[in-house]
């Protein structure tokens, strides 16, 4: 009865060991409560222990706006709480934000990017105003904006903006397999890219020249 009782204590306290050297390694890694985005930089898109959901869309569209200066920012809007423009609320962190919060799609693939470009351009389904990003947080709601700018966009842009997204969320799967450039043969691109698109739903084939 005596070594049954020492076992337990023992068996207790070796699991109260593992849980404190877990709970330790844990916190080196950031995967207790939420991980502190405000510090999430470059080198934690090659990370796979951090969740791509945690990434801020304020983070993805400064990368995106780093790397296109033709993309428009759109962010002109005024702040409701501080009665000033607020210039991190650009088109793409509204975009990300609505194919990510609002739609509930994978960051991972150009497919589900694809498809938030089509609502866009009203090929495939319909944004509402009134769960727009950016609808309580600004004095003007700025979904018809964003549709006019996304709209103005010509193909090639909207191609090369679908890599990129693909590419900080994913950059193993664009590692392995970099898409051919834009500069070096575009009418080759853009003919394998919407070769290599499929939509199984009922005008789907419409969506193909996005």
């Amino acid at each position: 009865m005596l070594k049954k009782r020492y076992l337990n204590l023992f068996i207790a306290g070796l699991m109260g060991f593992c849980l404190s050297l877990l709970s330790v390694q844990m916190r080196e890694y950031g995967l207790t409560g939420n991980i502190g985005v405000s510090s999430v930089n470059a080198q934690d898109f090659n990370n796979p222990i951090i969740n791509v959901r945690s990434i801020r869309p304020e983070f993805v569209a400064q990368k995106v706006y780093e790397s296109f200066e033709d993309i428009p920012k759109e962010n002109q809007y005024i702040n409701q709480e501080t009665g000033e423009v607020d210039l991190d609320n650009t088109l793409i962190s509204r975009m990300v934000r609505y194919h990510q919060y609002i739609k509930t799609r994978p960051t991972k693939f150009r497919l589900d990017w694809k498809l938030t470009l089509a609502d866009y351009l009203g090929a495939n389904e319909n944004i509402t105003e009134a769960r727009y990003p950016g609808r309580s947080t600004l004095t003007i709601n700025p979904m018809n904006g964003d549709l006019e700018a996304i709209n103005k966009l010509n193909r090639r842009q909207r191609e090369n903006l679908v890599n990129f997204l693909v590419s900080l969320y994913n950059p193993e799967a664009s590692n392995s397999s970099k898409p051919k450039t834009a500069v070096e043969t575009p009418e080759v691109q853009e003919e394998e890219a919407t070769d290599e698109i499929r939509f199984p739903q009922p005008g789907g084939a419409d969506l193909l020249k996005f």
